[in-house]
Formats: structure tokens, C-alpha cells, sequence
């Protein structure tokens, strides 16, 4: 039984506004999940009980400890522009005593933005750009092509109306465009705090497979939907911030701050044990080779495409705010996990004073072997690679805690062992049937 608690300031707001409210969580590896409370509910009680149990949760509880609250955050409830009758709003998770649930990423990530704020004064900034395909039948929706124009972009006009909808939900979009691969799409959405953008990656996904549906096609997130293009990746952008001053703290007058190249070194040195939360999928790692753009090993650079992480060459000009691109996440992650493994690390970096490596001016791709393969450490190249190397690393248990850390290890241990059942126990490069199930509807 998961109880609902309502405060008499949400309950009139909801109640005045809409018939129906979708009260909205984040799951452990990162799936949103929803219940509708109806109007007549709300507006006889402030404490409302509903039969959903945590224990059916992947992840969350036992059957004999399924007790869960879920606490509104004022601040997120939106009425849907596609039905005035329902609004959503998003929820923290709390155990029946009021105490946070361990298991609740959302709160995970906003208790580890204000522990560095308060330890540091900074702010945690970040941006994603989330990639995704739009599917016909079983094939790319259209045959265009990265930056196309209409009359081979067929369905330029979705990203408009996407683009609309989701400035209904405060999000504002910057860029729309065609990506590369046929039927990929692209829309960045505006800088902001770590908690707010990772909300906004959660709300994007339902009104980009919401739409969809209104065109008749299906949206997917799949890293790696088509073994011939391009796979999606969700290149995460950030920044840390000075309270008292509000300057970007990775930029100084001559480019890119000692502290940001700090916080490099510590992606960098860490890049092996957070990738497991970045790419969490067996799907992921089909994304990560060479020929498409996708990194595969841990280095940086600025204007570098083939690099992990990039420093965007624009944003070294004079008064713009630079930010480190990490370049290996995927829109199948946690975005709340997501942000707080990349800060964690970052932050190790700027703790140890880490120096980063030299960073690559040249092709990755194109540079000699041996010596690619001596300066340059490899990453994983499949999911149960990665979380091995996550499973020896004990600062990232400190940084998530133990519920979170081995339920997802759990959950991906499953994940890969079914998949070793279903396609055999060699790891194929090839998209399989059972991706495709698995992940379409990531």
C-alpha cells in the first residue's frame, strides 16, 4: 500500500484547476511511474490511502515492509495541454514515519546538490542533449539526415509541436533539428539547475512518445535502435556555479579554470565506474564503438567530437559560460543517478586536485593504435563490464547508498543474465529481438 499525502495548500490548487491529478515518481532505473487521484478524493481529504504497493516496485521494498508515502512538490504540478481535466505533478517518496526513502533518486540527487552547495558554494548546472528516433513500422520514419531540410525532414513539424507542449510545461527549447541517422530527432532544452533538468528529462519523454502516438509512429529512446546509423545519446553539459558571486566557476580569463579541469580529471579518472549508470542498458553498449561519433575511450578535448568529454569551442569565447560536455550517457539512464555520479566524480577531481591527461586535438578513430591504446584507457565495451567495475568502487555506494547502489546492480545483473538466456552466452554486437522488446519503450 503506497499512501498519498496531500497538504491543504496542493489540495486547492489541484482541485480548482483539474478533475483528475497524475501524482508522478522516478523508479530505481529511472522508469516513471504514475497514479491518478480524482478531484472528488482530494477535495474530501488531506491524508489519502491507495492501493499500490512498493513491494511491486523493482527495487523499492519487500512484501512485508511495502509501506511508501508520496510527498507532492508544489512547484512541478502542470495541467496537461492535451486534456485540461488532468494535471500531473511530480513526488518525493517517504517512509510512513516522514523520513526519506532511500530508494527515491530524486531525492538522492537533490540531497547531494545541497550537500556540495553547502560544503562549497556551488551550484550544480547542467544541460542534455536528448536524442531519440520516430519509428514506422520497424524502420526509421523518414530518410533525412543531420540539419535536412523540409522536404526530406517529413516531420519537421513534430518537433514544432513538440517544441510547443513543451513550453506548457515551462521547459524552453533553444535548438530543433534533424539528427543524423534517418528519423532521429533533436531538441535542447535550456540550461538549469541539476534537480529541474533532470524533472524536465523525465517530463520531455512523455510528450515526445505522447506525440508520437498522435502521428501514428512510436518514439524511442534505444541507444542503439539500428546497427547501420547513428545510435541516441544523451550528451549531459555541465557547469558549477559560486553562490555568493554567480560566476561560472570553470571559466577564468584566459578559457577553461583550473577547477574545471579539475573536475575533467576527476570524470576522467572515474569514467570506468560511473558509465555503468550513464549506459545502463545491454542496448547501450552497441551504441559505444567506433565509426559514430559515440566514445569509447577515456580522454577529453575541446571542439572534439571523438573525445568522452568536450569542451564546446564556441562557449571559449569571450562572456560565454563554458561548459564540460560528457559525451558516453544515453537517454536510457537515471537522470537524477546520472547527475549525481557525474558531480560525484567531478568533485572527487576538484577534492584530489587531480591534473587530467593531455588533451587530444586529433581523430581518435584515425590515430595510430598502439598509441591510442597506450595513452588512452579503453571504457567498457558491454554492460556487464561496466558494472563490474562499478561493483569495486566504494565511493560511488557512499555517494548513492547502499539501497540504491545494489538495487540497481541487482536489477542489471537480472537484466543481463536474461538476456544471456534468451540470445546465447556470447555478447552479440548485432540488435537483437530481445532488445528491441526490451528497450523499444525506453
Amino acid at each position: 500500500m503506497v499512501r498519498i499525502m496531500i497538504t491543504e495548500e496542493v489540495t486547492k490548487e489541484i482541485v480548482e484547476s483539474v478533475k483528475y491529478v497524475n501524482l508522478q515518481f522516478t523508479d530505481i532505473v529511472g522508469h516513471l511511474r504514475s497514479i491518478t487521484v480524482t478531484k472528488s478524493e482530494l477535495g474530501q481529504n488531506n491524508f489519502l490511502e491507495f492501493g499500490l504497493d512498493g513491494s511491486s516496485i523493482e527495487g523499492f521494498t519487500s512484501v512485508d515492509n511495502s509501506d511508501l508515502l508520496l510527498k507532492p512538490v508544489l512547484d512541478t504540478f502542470v495541467v496537461y495541454p492535451w486534456d485540461k481535466r488532468i494535471g500531473r505533478v511530480f513526488c518525493e517518496i517517504v517512509e510512513p514515519s516522514g523520513e526519506p526513502f532511500l530508494g527515491d533518486t530524486r531525492f538522492l540527487l537533490k540531497r547531494y546538490l545541497d550537500k556540495i552547495e553547502k560544503e562549497f558554494n556551488y551550484k550544480y548546472f547542467t544541460g542534455s542533449e536528448i536524442e531519440f528516433f520516430l519509428i514506422d513500422g520497424k524502420k526509421p520514419s523518414d530518410n533525412a539526415s543531420y540539419f535536412s531540410s523540409e522536404y526530406l525532414d517529413f516531420h519537421s513539424y513534430f518537433r514544432l509541436e513538440l517544441a510547443e507542449i513543451l513550453e506548457h510545461f515551462g521547459i524552453k527549447p533553444e535548438f530543433l533539428h534533424h539528427e543524423v541517422a534517418p528519423g532521429q530527432h533533436e531538441i535542447n532544452f535550456r540550461y538549469a539547475e541539476a534537480l529541474r533538468t533532470a524533472d524536465n528529462i523525465q517530463t520531455y519523454k512523455i510528450v515526445v512518445r505522447r506525440l508520437a502516438s498522435n502521428f501514428n509512429l512510436i518514439a524511442t529512446f534505444m541507444p542503439k535502435p539500428f546497427i547501420d546509423f547513428n545510435g541516441s545519446g544523451m550528451h549531459i553539459h555541465q557547469s558549477l556555479v559560486d553562490t555568493k558571486t554567480n560566476n561560472n566557476l570553470f571559466n577564468d580569463e584566459n578559457g577553461l579554470s583550473d577547477l574545471g579541469k579539475m573536475f575533467i580529471a576527476g570524470l576522467i579518472k572515474y569514467s570506468k565506474e560511473i558509465l555503468f549508470f550513464l549506459a545502463p542498458t545491454v542496448n547501450s553498449y552497441k551504441r559505444l564503438v567506433p565509426g559514430f561519433e559515440a566514445p569509447i575511450y577515456s580522454s577529453w578535448g575541446i571542439g572534439n567530437r571523438s573525445t568522452l568529454i568536450r569542451i564546446p569551442t564556441y562557449k571559449l569565447r569571450k562572456n560565454r559560460t563554458i561548459t564540460v560536455e560528457f559525451r558516453a550517457s544515453d537517454p536510457t539512464c537515471n537522470p537524477y543517478i546520472a547527475f549525481t555520479v557525474l558531480l560525484a566524480a567531478g568533485m572527487k577531481g576538484i577534492r584530489e586536485k587531480l591534473e587530467p591527461p593531455e588533451q587530444v586535438s586529433k581523430n581518435l578513430f584515425l590515430m595510430d593504435v598502439n598509441e591510442r591504446r597506450e595513452k588512452y584507457p579503453l571504457l567498457p565495451t558491454s554492460l556487464i563490464e561496466a558494472l563490474e567495475n562499478s561493483k569495486k568502487n566504494h565511493f560511488l555506494k557512499e555517494v548513492l547508498g547502499e539501497h540504491i547502489f545494489n538495487s540497481f546492480i541487482g536489477i542489471k545483473e537480472k537484466e543481463f543474465q536474461e538476456y544471456s538466456l534468451v540470445e546465447g552466452k556470447s555478447y552479440s554486437k548485432e540488435i537483437t529481438k530481445w532488445e528491441w522488446k526490451k528497450y523499444l519503450n525506453y
